[in-house]
């Protein structure tokens, strides 16, 4: 959900065009003043779960980049905003 609660649940769904291909897979979030707040790495490029309680999230509006890189080094990205209430 977007607006997400201060003490709830952030899912992630990504998705992708190289359902064969090995991936790790980076999530970053920033506050608005650019510092990094979090940070989650996983291989595959699944669903990720982000509970918002365990990093102490303060409602506001906050910067995701999620990166997708392959065993070549190729990757993709996208960006968008989260906020918290």
């Amino acid at each position: 959900p977007n607006p997400a609660r201060q003490n709830g649940t952030i899912t992630l769904m990504i998705q992708h065009d190289k359902p064969d291909a090995t991936l790790q897979t980076e999530v970053l979030v920033y506050d608005m003043a650019g510092r990094l707040v979090w940070k989650y790495e996983q291989a595959g490029a699944d669903r990720i779960n982000w509970n918002t309680a365990e990093t102490n999230m303060q409602p506001g509006i906050y910067l995701y980049k999620v990166q997708i890189k392959t065993i070549d080094s190729t990757y993709s990205s996208k960006t968008g905003k989260i906020i918290i209430l």
